[in-house]
């Protein structure tokens, strides 16, 4: 059903809906569904905060998360500036970056890491013998971090779940 010329195509997210539910997949790969609201929802406010890490760390490296209040302010009054009308309230969000980005700071403390790539586009190839077919992966990479020894990649999860150690391994 989802193969093209044998060839399995999809994101890590995706495959994360399919092993969570596979009729949710089909709902939203194989009938091309989706949600229509004028709330702002998870995934829009995690693409805000996507970009808003992204430019944080493009503009200040390893010390974004020491952006302070005025700075957050504006650059959430930018990102939102043109869905105003759509999301008139920006409070909620403003107080959940203030939030996040004292804790990242806290992480940043203890790092030697700094930020390296940001929004780095990804694909992964491996044949499926069972199925004579192939499994294509592609996606983009939040962030990679390094130092001179090492690196992390991270992935900014921006949905309502709950990550336990096991699920993270």
């Amino acid at each position: 059903l989802y193969l093209r010329d044998h060839v399995l195509y999809g994101s890590i997210s995706a495959f994360e809906r399919y092993r969570g539910c596979p009729f949710s997949y089909f709902l939203r790969y194989g009938l091309s569904l989706k949600r229509s609201s004028q709330q702002i929802d998870e995934t829009s406010l995690g693409a805000l905060v996507h970009h808003l890490l992204e430019e944080l760390c493009a503009q200040m490296g390893k010390q974004y998360a020491q952006a302070d209040e005025q700075q957050l302010i504006e650059m959430i009054g930018s990102l939102f500036k043109e869905a105003e009308t759509l999301f008139p309230d920006r409070h909620a969000q403003h107080e959940q970056m203030k939030a996040l980005l004292a804790r990242l700071k806290a992480l940043e403390e203890h790092s030697a890491l700094s930020p390296r790539l940001l929004e780095q586009p990804f694909t992964f190839r491996m044949d499926l013998e069972e199925e004579d077919a192939q499994l294509c992966m592609s996606g983009v990479i939040d962030r990679i971090d390094a130092a001179a020894h090492m690196g992390v990649i991270l992935d900014y999860k921006s949905s309502r779940k709950t990550l336990s150690e096991t699920k993270v391994y």
